[in-house]
């Protein structure tokens, strides 16, 4: 059996050195981020811009503008499964006229823990603050919620939620 030669030990040496020092920096950076946002939420415009293009490029039509985006962290309130919250502020969509179709002053999506650990960005809830929900009811009993339309104006029928949330018949 041979011994390792100095040149060989130095290099390990080295290599270990390196790797402690990466580890180092990146719990600092991390420690650092995690006391950042604990202050408060962490403004992103570039995230803001990334979120409007991925919903818009989904879209055909109308388009979604948000005037302000933000990371914030409440500590691990939601334990290891909801670690981060992305905030939205000024949330409006715009119809192919450029017409205001609905609008939510803030709303919010926790990340899922599980999916960041596989590399994805995938909600674990989405709350919508102060939303205005218009209750339509028609002649024959049936109701349909939409978002309601900035300003109380009436909206006609053409912007209703998905059909899982209407009912058949409303119970009088």
């Amino acid at each position: 059996m041979t011994r390792p030669s100095g040149q060989a030990l130095r290099w390990a040496r080295r290599l270990a050195q390196g790797l402690l020092a990466l580890l180092l920096v990146l719990a600092v950076g991390l420690g650092a981020l995690a006391w950042r946002l604990a202050e408060g939420p962490l403004v992103l415009p570039p995230l803001t811009r990334q979120i409007e293009q991925a919903v818009n490029g989904a879209l055909d039509g109308p388009r979604l503008e948000i005037a302000q985006a933000a990371i914030a962290w409440e500590g691990w309130r939601g334990g290891l499964a909801e670690p981060l919250d992305i905030r939205l502020s000024g949330v409006r969509l715009l119809g192919a006229d450029g017409r205001v179709q609905a609008e939510l002053p803030d709303a919010a999506a926790t990340l899922s823990f599980r999916a960041l650990l596989h590399g994805m960005l995938a909600p674990a809830t989405i709350t919508l603050h102060q939303p205005s929900i218009a209750v339509l009811r028609a002649e024959d009993g049936s109701f349909d919620l939409a978002l309601g339309p900035p300003g109380g104006r009436r909206r006609t029928g053409r912007n209703r939620m998905p059909v899982g949330l209407r009912s058949k018949r409303c119970p009088t």
